[in-house]
């Protein structure tokens, strides 16, 4: 009977003293907590984004995921001057430190490449950087469409972004 009373009180103890996870969207909304979600993804298991809006701008947050949950790591926002455009795309890019390379020692980071598209005929965005060009993944928010790609590295300079139609024709490009 001592046995099934100290078993019960210690499973009662542990079940008071867990915490549940915190999600991605609960670590978008820690403090200083401003704008809209619009959208998160898990990169791997210990990293993730998540996509924003504030007042007439646009951000992203990189995510990792420690014992209690995902928590924010690092970010950026960015916005136009002016009037906003009724085509073409914009472009920005957030790099943050996400741990150490095994060999070496040496800092890790990633940048997450993040835009706005504004012509309604682009379908795809492609992102040239640093020699690789990849298709961006799009997502539709409240009317609008955002892209993004997500990659290990340092000063990964965006070179081109090309916006295509439906039948795979350039209907916008810039090249830095």
């Amino acid at each position: 009977m001592k046995k099934f009373l100290l078993l019960t009180a210690i499973l009662f103890l542990t079940a008071c003293t867990e915490q549940e996870e915190q999600t991605m969207s609960e670590a978008f909304h820690e403090n200083p907590a401003k704008g809209s979600l619009i959208y998160t993804h898990a990169i791997n298991e210990k990293e993730g984004i998540a996509l924003f809006e504030i007042e007439n701008r646009y951000g992203v947050h990189h995510l990792r995921k420690e014992e209690d949950g995902w928590h924010k790591s690092g970010g950026g926002s960015f916005g136009l001057e002016g009037p906003e455009p009724t085509e073409g795309v914009s472009s920005s890019s957030v790099t943050n430190p996400v741990g150490t390379s095994s060999l070496g020692g040496e800092s890790v980071y990633r940048t997450t490449f993040v835009g706005r598209i504004y012509s309604k005929d682009i379908d795809s965005v492609f992102v040239r950087y640093d020699g690789s060009e990849e298709e961006a993944e799009l997502v539709e928010y409240e009317g609008r469409t955002y892209y993004y790609i997500s990659k290990i590295g340092k000063d990964l300079g965006v070179t081109q972004v090309r916006g295509l139609d439906a039948e795979g024709k350039v209907v916008y490009e810039h090249t830095e």
